[in-house]
């Protein structure tokens, strides 16, 4: 083998072998990106499941004020009476408290 075949034959043999390198580096880099494309989609679908629950609790407590008023309407009305009545009686005593005389003497 002459000198010069012995240097082309160097030279395709380390050409090939940056190849393979490159070629090693870039499947690598695949690899690590597919991996990323997944952690990236499986984030989103976590993240989608949490605001669809959020939205959905959130839903839930805006009810709460409406359902709470409902809820009372009895009682509150209960109380309305019960404070008319409690007014009532505060009037009759200001009045019999106002009226209010000495006895007269009988004699």
């Amino acid at each position: 083998m002459t000198p010069s075949v012995a240097l082309e034959i160097t030279k395709a043999v380390e050409e090939l072998t940056d190849r393979v390198t490159a070629f090693r580096i870039i499947t690598g880099m695949g690899r690590k990106l597919s991996k990323l494309a997944d952690i990236a989609e499986r984030s989103a679908s976590i993240r989608k499941t949490i605001d669809e629950r959020a939205d959905r609790l959130a839903l839930r407590l805006d009810a709460i004020p409406a359902a709470a008023e409902t809820a009372f309407a009895p009682h509150e009305a209960l109380a309305d009476e019960t404070e008319a009545g409690i007014k009532s009686l505060e009037d009759s005593l200001r009045d019999l408290a106002g009226h209010n005389r000495p006895p007269v003497s009988g004699g």
